[in-house]
């Protein structure tokens, strides 16, 4: 256990001389797949480490009210995978058409099959 401890303190010391702290200690925490809906229907996903906090931040900048419908303990591969997926039905970025199989994961993740 000790050498663990010693391992991630030589770790996150050569992280932080590396400059590249904030991105790699995003990813030692747990963060979330999360599907955000517009009132209008297209649906965001993306990830977050606190998607609630993320859906304020969207909310913010969009003039149309966004729901949070849906998330799922992920990392940025499940996240590119995701992406990959439902990449046909993909509007701009990470935006995509509220497409019937995008629909049923979400209703999967959410229980509700």
């Amino acid at each position: 256990m000790e050498a663990d401890a010693v391992d991630y303190a030589a770790n996150m010391k050569r992280l932080i001389r590396s400059g590249n702290r904030r991105r790699q200690m995003t990813s030692l925490q747990c963060s979330y797949i999360y599907f955000i809906q517009a009132e209008s229907g297209p649906i965001k996903i993306g990830r977050a480490l606190k998607p609630k906090v993320r859906l304020g931040e969207l909310q913010t900048a969009n003039h149309e009210d966004l729901k949070l419908i849906a998330t799922v303990p992920g990392d940025a591969w499940a996240e590119a995978e995701y992406h990959r997926q439902f990449g046909e039905w993909r509007l701009r970025g990470e935006w995509f058409e509220p497409a019937s199989p995008i629909l049923a994961e979400i209703a999967r993740l959410s229980g509700d099959m």
